[in-house]
């Protein structure tokens, strides 16, 4: 296994659907933390977001590292997560790293 850092983009008109699969996608990627296959992940902004004002940031995507046999096998994991129908896989990165 090894560390690749992901950058995932959301695809157009996809907040509803972030949204509504939110609570599945953190509950996948907690098990995920727990095992040792996801060791750090955030959700990537359009721009700056001050949390204490209560309202929504503007998410353009995903950024983690994830722990894989290859690049493909990172891949295959990421289209199986709830935000399958948010992310844009054709543009996704997937580079290994130092971690």
């Amino acid at each position: 296994m090894a560390p690749f850092l992901v950058v995932i983009r959301d695809k157009p008109d996809t907040l509803e659907e972030r949204l509504r699969n939110r609570p599945a996608h953190l509950e996948r990627a907690a098990g995920f933390y727990k095992d040792g296959t996801y060791l750090y992940g955030v959700a990537v902004l359009k721009e700056p977001h001050d949390s204490s004002k209560g309202d929504l940031p503007a998410f353009a995507g995903s950024m983690m590292v994830v722990n894989g046999e290859s690049k493909e096998a990172v891949m295959e994991l990421l289209k199986t997560d709830p935000y399958k129908n948010v992310w844009d896989y054709e543009n996704a990165t997937i580079d290994p790293v130092l971690a």
